[in-house]
């Protein structure tokens, strides 16, 4: 079979996958689009994720093999196989996430249709909790737009996560991420680096679609790196807003989104400052937190002005008036 042009690679950054490594390289393989590539990004695993991977690319040469010399984290990771991936669409898995075997032919099948640039798809959630991220019954050319705001904005409270805030479920043409220069920010320094992918995706794209159906099964756990407490801290949260405040500037629509940005701002920030006095258990930590994200610029007018969009977070609510008054005094 020749596959010198794959129509999809799909990235895989690999750390300390355990054994649920062994279900998401069964269900690459095993797709039914055999024109894939399988980018293998070794990111310094220490439990034997990398001999596993070699294993698996020993018996199937659709299996490329990256190894990083020092941990980049999840965004540079990515950004090693978006270099050198030669597939007409991208597509992006985490190493301990599943899904169906008919994922990528049917979403090529239809993102080489209508010649897309983004093809988005749909994640459920599976193991510490189960949630199905669904977009509103709404046409496809508003997608762009609800999208964005919510990731703005954080997330709602239908939603767990904002609707655009997993890029696992989706495709994404290569001629459209390189002719943008559209690529992952270090999450060693900025969070969520997904998130930040899709802002400039969203924001650039022309045509885009939506797949309702149920392809890709995200496992969620303690392990996760969301769950880290380096992904929530302060610093990496105020750099990733003000990442996306330089962004709008840019291309002078912050007057149009700056609403629904100070809602994320207030919803993202409280929660990193509530995470840090949950760790540190330190008033005076607390207080250092609250005066380093001041030093931002947009911090006092999404404060004054941006209302906390998740209403059933009461807890988060409370905290972002008393770092208000904390942001306005100190």
């Amino acid at each position: 079979m020749d596959i010198q042009i794959p129509k999809v690679s799909i990235i895989v950054p690999v750390h300390n996958a355990g054994e649920r490594f062994i279900r998401c390289l069964d269900t690459l393989i095993g797709q039914t689009l055999r024109e894939i590539e399988i980018i293998l990004v070794l990111d310094c695993p220490t439990d034997g994720s990398d001999k596993t991977a070699k294993e698996y690319a020993a018996k199937d040469s659709r299996i490329i093999i990256l190894e990083n010399e020092t941990s980049l984290h999840i965004g540079y990771t990515r950004n090693r196989g978006l270099e050198i991936a030669r597939g007409e669409y991208i597509g992006f898995s985490d190493h301990d996430d599943y899904r169906e075997l008919t994922m990528y032919e049917e979403l090529y099948a239809q993102a080489k249709a209508s010649d897309l640039d983004i093809l988005l798809g749909t994640l459920v959630e599976v193991g510490d909790r189960y949630e199905l991220n669904v977009y509103p019954d709404i046409p496809d050319e508003e997608i762009r737009e609800l999208a964005l705001k919510d990731l703005f904005m954080a997330g709602n409270d239908t939603t767990f996560a904002p609707y655009a805030g997993y890029i696992l479920p989706n495709l994404y043409k290569s001629g459209f991420l390189k002719f943008h220069n559209i690529s992952f920010i270090d999450s060693r320094t900025a969070t969520p680096e997904d998130w930040l992918f899709h802002v400039k995706s969203l924001y650039f794209v022309d045509k885009l679609q939506l797949n309702r159906k149920i392809y890709y099964y995200h496992t969620t756990h303690d392990s996760n790196a969301a769950n880290t407490s380096w992904y929530g801290n302060y610093k990496v949260v105020t750099t990733a807003q003000k990442i996306i405040y330089d962004f709008l500037n840019q291309h002078q629509c912050y007057e149009k989104y700056k609403i629904y940005f100070f809602k994320g701002v207030k919803k993202r920030v409280s929660d990193s400052l509530l995470n840090e006095l949950m760790l540190k258990k330190s008033l005076k930590k607390f207080i250092e937190a609250v005066r380093y994200v001041k030093t931002m610029p947009f911090i006092k007018e999404a404060y004054k002005y941006g209302e906390y969009p998740l209403i059933r977070y009461r807890i988060g609510g409370k905290i972002s008036r008393i770092i208000l008054i904390l942001i306005m005094r100190l």
